[in-house]
């Protein structure tokens, strides 16, 4: 929960954690979701996390989305055998509509603290006329319901196998990656 979250964060600033350490919030709202009527319903069955990072080089913040961006992309087509696509710079597409939205934020304090948050499409059945036809979810694509927990920790797994390329500043492999998923290029 946020209070958790918020708890680690202050923690791992006492403690002067390793900059490689990764500490995520997940949380995913089900049948009982809570929430202001109009945004409820888009928010069950969805997938929501935040990955707190602290880095040396706020300045290659972007890199982070594009990692966190493929992370997602490469999970959704683990899960569901559909063929995710990254579009420029912050959102990952299936058949064209959007899956999930990645906003990198920096953390203002002693370190130089990132945070990424994901919101993933996954079990929703449905969204309002107004963004219905831009907007799907893994469930909508294919007519399966999809385990939460294994889908986050897909994107984690992801995100560490390219962080590891950040974390050497080797930022030409991390644009090779994306060019692989990009739905943008070539357009």
């Amino acid at each position: 929960n946020q209070k958790e979250f918020t708890e680690a964060l202050s923690e791992s600033d006492r403690r002067g954690s390793d900059r490689k350490k990764l500490i995520v919030d997940v949380h995913f709202s089900g049948g009982d979701a809570t929430g202001i009527a109009n945004t409820r319903d888009i928010g069950i069955g969805g997938l929501y996390m935040t990955i707190l990072l602290h880095v040396e080089d706020i300045d290659k913040l972007g890199y982070l989305t594009f990692i966190a961006a493929i992370s997602v992309a490469r999970a959704v087509r683990e899960i569901s055998g559909l063929d995710a696509k990254v579009k420029w710079p912050n959102d990952v597409l299936v058949n064209g509509k959007k899956i999930c939205g990645i906003l990198t934020e920096i953390v203002s304090g002693g370190k130089n603290s990132i945070l990424v948050g994901i919101g993933l499409n996954a079990n929703q059945k449905k969204f309002p006329r107004s963004i219905g036809n831009k907007a799907t979810s893994l469930t909508i694509q294919t007519n399966k319901n999809y385990d939460i927990k294994k889908l986050s920790k897909l994107i984690i797994k992801e995100f560490n196998n390219l962080y590891h390329y950040y974390d050497k500043r080797n930022y030409g492999k991390i644009m090779d990656v994306w060019k692989e998923y990009s739905h943008t290029l070539g357009k």
